[in-house]
């Protein structure tokens, strides 16, 4: 059985989309997803990995190695450790994910330019909310302000530890993020 730890590089990968020896998955969301893919890609993002889908892909292609793919690689981690946990065999990771494909040279498919990525729209948000709780902090001279940086301060940490993202979920609901 393969571990969630095997991986294609982006050239390793590219030669088995051309020999028909690979079947790609993406686990961004479906915004990221139209954005930008690797050709023949299928997208499936994390949050819909439940187990009637894992028991979809057990039961379709078999014996076709699974490459899973995101942005960097960190939410493909994710869904390949749930698929191996879930018995599934077979699973490749992409190097690096889309922006080490990107990097290397390698096409993608897509509207290209729409949209900015979950995880900038994270940082932006979080920015903007730490500067405006630093800034009514100073300008009202009350220290409760401050209260809001920490709080985004926390949740950067919590995030990095855990992988989970709270502030991503509320943003994947919005109108441009679907």
């Amino acid at each position: 059985m393969s571990s969630p730890s095997s991986t294609f590089s982006p050239r390793a990968l590219a030669q088995r989309i051309a020999d028909g020896a690979v079947r790609i998955i993406d686990v961004r969301s479906h915004a990221e997803f139209r954005k930008e893919r690797i050709a023949d890609s299928e997208n499936i993002p994390l949050s819909s990995l439940d187990n009637e889908t894992i028991a979809q892909l057990k039961t379709s292609k078999i014996g076709i190695p699974l490459c899973i793919t995101c942005q960097s690689g960190v939410r493909a981690d994710k869904a390949a450790k749930k698929l191996s946990k879930e018995g599934m065999e077979n699973i490749y990771l992409l190097t690096g994910g889309l922006d080490n494909w990107s990097h290397e040279g390698m096409p993608v498919d897509g509207a290209g330019g729409k949209g900015i990525p979950l995880d900038r729209q994270v940082r932006i948000a979080i920015g903007i909310l730490v500067i405006a709780g630093t800034a009514a902090c100073y300008f009202s001279e009350d220290i409760r302000w401050l209260a809001a940086p920490a709080f985004f301060g926390a949740g950067l940490v919590f995030s990095g530890l855990t992988g989970f993202c709270g502030l991503a979920r509320i943003l994947a609901i919005f109108p441009w993020n679907r």
